[in-house]
């Protein structure tokens, strides 16, 4: 039996570093079975609850979708709506433009409430002013408004006028005067 002892290896202590494991499968000696159900338990309300917060999340994401959904829906009608009142709005300015255009062209007979047309009047007014200031006035003047009032008044007083404006003025608004009476637009 000496021979015996000496060839089979020492077994550890019990309970020791090197103590054998257990099967897998088997209970600990620690947990009886109203332990393990009690941590079963345990674990089952865990489980609940995370299924339960995933719910909950899933219900605000769905939420969330739904409210972007709603928004781009009418970001859309928006958007739609806008565009409509820009091709309109373009389409007026159009409509406009064309309208001043054709106005430019064919000017329309003015007539103030005296009889007179706007441009005799305005003559008789710069005929009543300083020669001086009424240069200064008639070189500010647009061009076409300017050889009109021009023509509305005698010649002496448009000469008077345009004798007190700068050489290339006075020049300009000539021309312009001598080419509409050309083109048939005598006084």
């Amino acid at each position: 039996m000496a021979s015996e002892a000496r060839t089979r290896p020492a077994l550890p202590p019990a309970g020791g570093e090197g103590a054998p494991s257990q099967p897998t499968g088997a209970i600990p000696p620690s947990l009886s079975a109203s332990a393990l159900r009690d941590e079963l338990r345990v674990s089952s309300l865990r489980r609940q609850e995370e299924l339960a917060a995933l719910g909950r999340e899933r219900a605000r994401l769905e939420k969330l979708a739904a409210d972007i959904s709603a928004a781009r829906a009418a970001l859309e009608t928006e958007t739609a709506r806008l565009d409509e009142k820009v091709k309109k709005a373009e389409k007026e300015e159009k409509e406009e433009a064309a309208k001043r255009a054709t106005s430019a062209k064919t000017p329309s007979p003015q007539v103030r409430a005296d009889g007179k047309p706007p441009g005799q009047a305005l003559a008789k007014t710069l005929k009543g002013m300083k020669p001086d200031l009424a240069a200064a006035l008639v070189s500010r003047l647009e061009r076409r408004l300017a050889v009109d009032l021009l023509r509305h008044m005698r010649p002496a007083d448009a000469g008077t006028v345009l004798e007190k404006m700068k050489p290339e003025t006075a020049a300009e608004l000539f021309s312009l005067m001598a080419s509409t009476e050309a083109a048939g637009g005598s006084r």
